[in-house]
C-alpha cells in the first residue's frame, strides 16, 4: 500500500484515505521451508492409561498420608472392598485431625461398635454417583449410602457436608476437592459427619 495521501486541496473534514500501489503483474518467486506432510492410513487416538495405573477410592485413601485413621477405620468396618470396587462413589473423606479432634467417647463408641463404625462411615459416602463440588448445590440435600441425607451448605466461597449429628460448632468443610480415583471422587473434609 502507498502511503496516506492528504486531504483534498480546501477541504479540511475530508477523511485522509490510503491509495493502492499499482498491481505488479509478476509474481515473486516462492521459497518454501515447509516439510511435505504424508497421510497417515489411521487417524492416530490417544491410548487410555492402563486400568492397573488406576487407583480406586481405597487405594487412594491409603496410599495418601492425610487418610492413614480413615484408611484404618474403613478397613475394620469391611469396607475397603466395597470402596474398592468398580462402583462408582463420591466420598466426603475426613483427614486425620477430624478423628483426632473428637472426643474420647465417641472414639470409644466408634471403637467399641463395629455397626455403628459402618454407619459413620457410610454417611461419608455417595453411591452409585460421582459428584464433583460443581455438582453440590448449596442447602441441597445429598443421599448417602447408609440412607441418611446430608446437607451442603455454603458460606462464601467454602463449601461444607454436614450431617444431621452435627453440631453448628463442628461442620465439615470440604478443604480439598474433586481428587479424581478409577471409581469416583474424593472430597477432603475437616470433620466427621454424623448422621
Amino acid at each position: 500500500m502507498a502511503p496516506f495521501t492528504s486531504t483534498p486541496t480546501g477541504s479540511s473534514s475530508a477523511p485522509i484515505i490510503p491509495t493502492p500501489d499499482p498491481i505488479d503483474p509478476t509474481p515473486a518467486p516462492i521459497e518454501s521451508t515447509l516439510v511435505p506432510v504424508l497421510p497417515t492410513p489411521d487417524p492416530v487416538v490417544p491410548t487410555p492409561a492402563p486400568v492397573d495405573q488406576c487407583q480406586s477410592i481405597t487405594e487412594v485413601v491409603c496410599t495418601l498420608p492425610e487418610f492413614e485413621v480413615l484408611c484404618a477405620l474403613v478397613g475394620d468396618a469391611d469396607l475397603a472392598d466395597v470402596l474398592g470396587s468398580n462402583d462408582k462413589f463420591t466420598l466426603f473423606a475426613p483427614i486425620n485431625t477430624a478423628f483426632e479432634s473428637l472426643s474420647q467417647e465417641i472414639l470409644d463408641a466408634i471403637a467399641g461398635d463395629v455397626e455403628f463404625l459402618k454407619n459413620v462411615l457410610l454417611s461419608h459416602a455417595v453411591a452409585d454417583e460421582e459428584l464433583f463440588s460443581t455438582d453440590l448445590i448449596c442447602d441441597d440435600k445429598v443421599a448417602m449410602a447408609n440412607g441418611v441425607e446430608t446437607t451442603t451448605i455454603c458460606t462464601g466461597d467454602k463449601l461444607f457436608q454436614v450431617g444431621g449429628g452435627n453440631t453448628p460448632d463442628i461442620i465439615p468443610e470440604i478443604v480439598a476437592p474433586d481428587g479424581v480415583a478409577c471409581n469416583g471422587v474424593i472430597h477432603a473434609i475437616d470433620h466427621v459427619i454424623f448422621p
